[in-house]
C-alpha cells in the first residue's frame, strides 16, 4: 500500500503530481502574469539611464520593506560601451551603476534624489556610489533586508559583480538603509571558467538554513566546421553561504537533457529567479534561449555581435522540492511571453521573482523593444537605441505583470465534470480551505442561469478508498464563485479535527471549476506563501 505524504499545513499547489494519484476528465491549466496597464513603470526618463541602452532589472533587485511598507527597487543602468576592442566592446570604469526608486503601492514609482554620485557635474541624481576597488562596477545588483541581523548596517545585503584585474568576481555590499552601502566588503569571490558569477540572489533559504546564489556556467562551442564559435550556457548553477560572507558548495542544478534541441541553453539572462513559495516547494523562472546559427547573419557580422547572443528566448516554469535541484515545470512553455508588436517589451522579457502583496503575486521584469547586445557600438541597430521610432522610446525598461495568488496552474474539469482524487496524506489542521474559482455563469452571460454554472465539492475517503460517512460528496455543501479561501463544509460544518493524523484521501468534484491550490488550517497556520526570502520576515500583506 501506498505510504501517505504527511503535509502538515503545508499549502498545496499542483506544478507537479506530488500530491495527486489521479484525475478523471481534470486537466491541468498554466496561467501566465497579466501586465499592468501603467506599464513600462520605470523608463530611461533621465539623462544619466540612456548610456546604455537603458534600465535593467535581474531576478532580486526589487523588496517589499516590512518595516516602512514602501516597495523598493535597485535597477541598472550603464554607460555606454567604449568600442576599444572591436570583437568585444568594453565597459569603462565604473560603467555599470545601480540607481534606486521607491513607490506606495508598487506601480507608481520615484526616482528619489540621493545626493551621493556626481554625474555631468551634479549629483541631483538616484545612483548610488560607486563600488570601491575593482573596476568600481556594480554589475547585476541582487539584495535582500535581513530584518534579523544584530548589527544594523548590515540589515540591507547586496550582491553584485565587479571586475578584479580583467576577471569578474561576486561582490557583496551592506546598508543600514538602502541607499548609503559599504560597497566591496571582504573577498570578492572568483569562479573558475566557465563558470561566472552574473546570477541572481535567491536569498535567505529558511529551510536549508543558507544564502543562495543562482549564476551560470558557459562557454564557446563550435558553430561552424570553419571554425566559427557561438556562446553556450550550459547548466544553471547553485552557490551557498551560511553567513553571506564566504561562498562555495557550487553545484549544476539546472541542465539541458537528452531531448532538448540542440545549443539549448537552460538560461540566458535571468539565471535563476525563484522562491520558497510555500514550506515544501520552490518555483521560479529562466530565460532559456538557443544559439544562433552561422546561416542566420552575413558572416561579416558574426564575431563582432552574434557569435555571443542568444536567440528564441522564452521565460519557462521551474520547480524544485528541495532547493536543489530544480526541473522545468513544462519544457518550453512560455510562462510569460515578450509583448506584442509595436509594445514598448516585443523583443523579450526577464522576470524578477515573485512579491506575494496583498493577495496577488506582484512580477517585476526588464522588457526591450530592440535586441540583446543591439547597444555594443557597431551592431547593425546600435543607431535606434535611446531614440524615439514611431512614438516610442527604443530602450530596455521596466514592468511590473500580476498573479492571481496561486495562480501559477490550475487543475480545471469542464461542462462534463471531473475528478481529482489525492494520494494517501496525513494532515494537520481543522478545517480545509481551497483556492478555486468555479463562475456561476458562463462567460458573456448577462444574468446567473437557474443552476450554478461552475461547481465544486468534497468528499474524503479512507485509506482503502472507502467514503467516510459524515465526508461525501452528497453531505458537502456545494460550491459556485470565486474565492482564494473557500472554507469547505459538510452540511454546514468545517470540522476536520476527527481526520487530522489519519491517512486519508480527498477528491475534489469539480465543474466549470479550476482549482489552485488547497489548505488545511488550524489557528496559528500561516496563510500567505511562505516567500520568507531574509531572516526575520514575517511574510508579505
Amino acid at each position: 500500500m501506498t505510504a501517505p505524504i504527511h503535509i502538515g499545513s503545508t499549502k498545496q499547489l499542483f506544478l507537479d503530481d506530488h500530491v495527486v494519484d489521479s484525475l478523471d476528465n481534470v486537466v491541468r491549466q498554466f496561467h501566465r502574469p497579466v501586465r499592468s496597464p501603467e506599464n513600462p513603470i520605470i523608463h530611461a526618463d533621465r539623462p544619466w539611464e540612456r548610456g546604455g541602452g537603458g534600465v535593467y532589472l535581474f531576478g532580486g533587485s526589487v523588496l517589499y520593506d516590512e518595516e516602512d511598507g514602501h516597495f523598493k527597487m535597485w535597477y541598472r543602468t550603464s554607460l555606454p560601451l567604449d568600442g576599444s576592442d572591436t570583437r568585444r566592446s568594453r565597459e569603462p570604469e565604473g560603467g555599470y551603476k545601480a540607481c534606486y526608486a521607491v513607490s506606495d503601492d508598487g506601480v507608481h514609482w520615484e526616482k528619489p534624489s540621493l545626493g551621493q554620485t556626481e554625474f555631468n557635474g551634479s549629483k541631483d541624481n538616484n545612483i548610488l556610489p560607486p563600488a570601491i576597488g575593482g573596476m568600481q562596477q556594480i554589475r547585476r545588483p541582487n539584495l535582500i533586508k535581513d530584518y534579523d541581523d544584530s548589527d544594523p548596517d548590515r540589515r540591507y545585503k547586496m550582491i553584485y559583480m565587479d571586475n578584479f584585474e580583467g576577471k569578474w568576481a561576486l561582490s557583496k555590499g551592506y546598508s543600514r538603509d538602502g541607499i548609503a552601502w559599504r560597497m566591496n566588503v571582504g573577498v570578492p569571490h572568483a569562479f573558475e571558467s566557465p563558470v561566472a558569477p552574473n546570477g541572481v540572489l535567491f536569498g535567505w533559504d529558511p529551510k536549508r538554513r543558507e544564502y543562495v546564489h543562482y549564476h551560470r556556467k558557459s562557454g564557446m562551442i563550435p558553430a561552424d566546421v570553419d571554425g566559427r564559435l557561438v556562446r553556450k550556457k550550459h547548466a544553471v548553477m547553485r552557490t551557498a553561504s551560511p553567513d553571506f560572507e564566504n561562498w562555495g558548495d557550487t553545484r549544476e542544478v539546472l541542465t539541458p537533457s537528452d531531448t532538448d534541441p540542440p545549443n539549448w541553453s537552460p538560461s540566458h539572462g535571468v539565471d535563476l529567479a525563484g522562491v520558497l513559495y510555500t514550506d515544501d516547494l520552490y518555483v521560479g523562472t529562466v530565460d532559456s534561449g538557443a544559439t544562433y546559427h552561422v546561416e542566420d547573419f552575413p558572416e561579416h557580422l558574426w564575431d563582432p555581435f552574434h557569435r555571443n547572443e542568444f536567440a528564441e528566448y522564452r521565460t519557462e516554469l521551474v520547480i524544485s522540492r528541495d532547493g536543489v535541484m530544480w526541473r522545468r515545470a513544462a519544457p518550453f512553455w512560455e510562462h510569460m511571453r515578450f509583448g506584442t508588436w509595436g509594445t514598448w517589451d516585443r523583443d523579450h522579457v526577464g522576470l524578477a521573482k515573485p512579491i506575494v502583496y496583498n493577495d496577488e503575486m506582484f512580477i517585476y521584469y526588464a522588457g526591450s523593444n530592440v535586441p540583446m547586445g543591439s547597444n555594443v557600438p557597431g551592431h547593425p541597430l546600435a543607431n535606434v537605441i535611446n531614440t524615439e521610432r514611431d512614438g516610442q522610446w527604443m530602450a530596455h525598461a521596466i514592468g511590473l505583470a500580476k498573479m492571481r495568488l496561486d495562480g501559477f496552474i490550475s487543475m480545471d474539469a469542464y461542462q462534463e465534470g471531473g475528478t481529482l482524487t489525492t494520494r494517501p496524506i496525513v494532515f494537520d489542521g481543522e478545517r480545509l480551505e481551497v483556492n478555486i474559482r468555479a463562475p456561476e455563469r458562463p462567460f458573456g452571460a448577462e444574468r446567473n442561469p437557474p443552476t450554478p454554472y461552475g461547481t465544486f465539492s468534497v468528499e474524503i475517503l479512507d485509506r482503502a478508498g472507502r467514503t467516510i460517512e459524515h465526508y461525501s460528496v452528497e453531505r458537502c455543501d456545494t460550491f459556485s464563485g470565486d474565492e482564494l479561501r473557500h472554507t469547505v463544509t459538510w452540511n454546514g460544518s468545517p470540522d476536520l479535527i476527527p481526520l487530522a493524523g489519519e491517512t486519508v484521501r480527498f477528491r475534489f468534484h469539480q465543474r466549470n471549476a479550476a482549482l489552485y491550490a488547497f489548505q488545511f488550517v488550524k489557528p496559528g497556520t500561516r496563510q500567505s506563501p511562505a516567500n520568507l526570502l531574509a531572516p526575520g520576515a514575517k511574510g508579505t500583506p
